[in-house]
């Protein structure tokens, strides 16, 4: 029955791009990983080069590391051997397991269910193998804090979801469905400081975003927009009907609003000249630009470039701010703080404190979409893969924190 056991989880876990009951997350991706201990909490086994089993006691510490191109395993006591692949699996949903990375030396973190250990380009590859369900509510912890409304929450928990099922073979050629950096979505672990997390992905449990066609969406969201939404268009190649402008009230006034920064006039002008703005167009008053609603693109005279590559070169909170010259220094004057198209987390937490429900959260920023069960999808593929950024920046926000 064991045997039978580890073999269904291997066979699940090399086919998971059919398969939306779990996910293949690597941890510390962005990490040069050779070294980690783990210790588990419930009833685990180890599977050595998918022959050999071995018991392991909760509480045990286990030690991991990359030696001549395998995977060396250790207890405190002794010696287990190199193997070519382990896996740490539980026959119980109820098992977890904290990781302590030793070299380099890491923060520890609580993961539920399985992992799998594997040498690749001289790391050691770190893959959980967690239900989709404990997976997402891990992502909303990490992305949106544990300090919102549970309607607020089943909100984020729709994105996260849909992201994730639109992305499954993203990370396929190295052996597993996504990363846990915000390349993928940010994932530290399993959510633990707010209950309602959980309880938020259980609700709107096999739940997606769609469009009209029944595909799902492009499931974009940023900490504020500072009043206005953007169209798709101003920060991505293609327009998509649902990702429209939206005016929202309900993020005026909250954290993150505002901002500015300034910068010498030089600066500012080597930086348009760089970018093919005429000597003709950088004089005089000239550079000021009022951007009341968002526009697409900066323009002085004849030249133009868009506000989002100036915020990415720039490094800039958002791509809706205003230009102005004061005592010989640019003043840039911004509102919000991300790419600003989607869902807005700052609104969409005021929404829900005001006793607005999910669906309307959903609708609200995203028009003519809709809810539906994962079984009624008929694209897993969203055109998300036809730009560079989704939710992919990182979460430079004091939500996620």
């Amino acid at each position: 029955m064991k045997n039978f056991l580890v073999l269904a989880f291997l066979v699940v876990s090399c086919n998971l791009s059919a398969n939306t009951d779990s996910l293949r997350i690597a941890l510390f991706y962005t990490q040069p990983l050779s070294s980690v201990a783990i210790v588990t909490e419930g009833e685990y086994h180890l599977m050595l080069d998918s022959s050999r089993s071995v018991s392991i006691t909760s509480g045990e510490m286990l030690f991991f590391s990359i030696s001549e191109g395998k995977v060396r395993v250790r207890t405190a006591s002794k010696h287990i051997g190199s193997f070519n692949s382990v896996v740490l699996y539980s026959n119980t949903s109820s098992g977890s397991f904290k990781t302590m990375p030793t070299n380099p030396k890491l923060a520890a973190r609580w993961y539920d269910d399985n992992a799998i250990l594997t040498p690749q380009n001289g790391k050691l590859l770190l893959v959980n193998h967690v239900e989709l369900e404990k997976y997402i509510a891990g992502v909303v912890e990490a992305e949106a804090g544990n300090s919102a409304k549970p309607e607020f929450y089943k909100a984020q928990v729709l994105l996260a979801r849909t992201y994730a099922l639109g992305h499954t073979d993203k990370h396929a050629p190295e052996g597993f469905s996504l990363c846990d950096d915000v390349h993928c979505q940010a994932f530290k672990g399993r959510s633990t400081r707010n209950p309602e997390i959980f309880k938020a992905a259980l609700a709107t449990h096999r739940q997606v975003v769609a469009d009209s066609t029944g595909k799902l969406i492009i499931a974009a969201f940023h900490s504020t927009c500072g009043g206005e939404t953007a169209n798709s268009e101003q920060v991505w190649p293609k327009a998509k009907y649902y990702l429209t402008r939206v005016a929202d009230p309900f993020c005026v006034g909250k954290r993150n609003a505002t901002w500015e920064k300034r910068m010498p006039v030089n600066v500012f002008t080597s930086y348009l000249s760089s970018k093919g703005f005429s000597s003709s167009s950088l004089t005089g008053e000239g550079l000021s630009f009022l951007q009341e609603s968002r526009k697409t693109y900066y323009k002085i005279g004849r030249d133009s470039i868009a506000f989002a590559r100036i915020r990415t070169d720039l490094g800039l909170r958002s791509a809706f701010f205003s230009v102005t010259k004061v005592d010989g220094e640019v003043v840039l004057k911004g509102k919000g703080y991300g790419h600003g198209v989607g869902m807005c987390q700052i609104g969409a937490m005021e929404m829900a404190n005001r006793g607005m429900d999910y669906i309307a959260i959903i609708n609200f920023y995203f028009k003519g979409v809709k809810i539906i069960p994962i079984e009624e999808v008929t694209n897993f593929f969203p055109d998300a893969r036809e730009v560079e950024l989704i939710v992919g920046e990182p979460n430079t926000s004091d939500i996620g924190q």
